[in-house]
């Protein structure tokens, strides 16, 4: 607001594959994935939304595929990806009475450097990464 005096969109795009599963996972570590992979797409949009509501502008909720695949041992990043897709249906709802767009942009594979610094972690990681992609292809045919 200070350096343009509006704020027109959001763009939650912010999170991290960081592992925690089921079997290794624990209370602590699945809550704090959460947080840094859910609870500031909230946070972001509920401080943005006053002028939002004045610009009748947009917001775009970056998720992963990972919340209707599945991956493995990623439950938390799953159920946090699950939670973006719930607020984007919620806000697109509870938004539209002030014109304010609210759309998703579901990922599959993108090879950032941090996702090839997690493929790594894996006994053979490029078999994996091929294997993500027939097994996400299958599921949208």
């Amino acid at each position: 607001m200070a350096k343009f005096g509006r704020i027109d969109g959001v763009i939650n795009n912010a999170g991290v594959n960081d592992s925690v599963g089921l079997e290794r996972g624990n209370y602590e570590s699945f809550i704090a994935s959460l947080d840094k992979n859910l609870v500031h797409y909230y946070l972001i949009v509920h401080h943005a939304l006053p002028e939002l509501k004045k610009s009748k502008g947009a917001i775009v909720n970056i998720g992963s595929k990972t919340a209707e695949t599945g991956h493995g041992n990623t439950s938390a990043y799953a159920a946090a990806n699950g939670g973006r897709n719930a607020l984007t249906r919620e806000w697109a709802v509870e938004l539209l009475k002030y014109g304010i767009r609210v759309n998703g942009v579901i990922v599959a594979e993108c090879f950032t450097p941090l996702y090839e610094t997690w493929i790594k972690t894996f006994d053979h990681p490029e078999e994996n990464y091929k294997r993500s992609l027939l097994k996400f292809h299958l599921k949208i045919e």
